[in-house]
């Protein structure tokens, strides 16, 4: 057999395309990137066994090429452009702890532009403002209804990722609480 029995597919095929949606301006007031990451996981660690202990919470951590985002002290959520090394995760996680493989299960979204600030106030259950998530911030939240991860980088880009079933709740959400501003979608 040469050829995968299956072709990976986009989270978003179907549901979204690159273009311009809302309201139509000369300026869109968000951009939305849709994002399918290469490898992402959650891992868990028995109590004390990790080598995580100078991670923060409500932070994201780079690691070799790998994102780590604490979700509490003995859990991970963490995403690369391919899958780490058993060494590496061994030496990151100590060697118990489980790796659940959640590459194909997240949709994720980098939200940016001169009115993501008040499209997140719509709907994001958590202050968004600089002073009190800066650079580097990440947590689990509510985004409405759904559950959310939701980060931001030192360019002010923010990325939310749900469970992939709820896809189109998300892309739903946005598009109604960023039309009035108009909306640039890329891949």
């Amino acid at each position: 057999m040469d050829k995968p029995l299956y072709a990976r597919r986009s989270v978003w095929q179907g549901l979204v395309d690159a273009g311009s949606y809302g309201k139509a301006v000369d300026a869109p007031g968000l951009q939305v990137r849709l994002l399918d990451h290469g490898f992402a996981a959650t891992v868990i660690c028995p109590a004390g066994e990790s080598m995580t202990a100078p991670l923060v919470l409500g932070q994201r951590h780079w690691r070799d090429g790998v994102m780590v985002m604490p979700i509490t002290p003995d859990q991970f959520f963490i995403e690369s452009a391919t899958a780490p090394s058993v060494p590496w995760l061994e030496g990151m996680f100590g060697t118990q702890a489980s790796v659940i493989d959640q590459t194909g299960s997240r949709a994720s979204l980098q939200l940016s532009g001169p009115h993501v600030f008040d499209v997140l106030a719509k709907g994001v259950m958590i202050d968004c403002d600089p002073r009190v998530f800066p650079a580097g911030s990440g947590r689990v939240t509510l985004l409405g209804p759904l559950s959310i991860q939701i980060s931001v980088d030192a360019d002010g880009v923010f990325e939310l990722s749900c469970m992939r079933s709820m896809a189109g709740d998300l892309w739903h959400w946005v598009h109604t609480s960023a039309g009035q501003y108009g909306i640039l979608v890329s891949r």
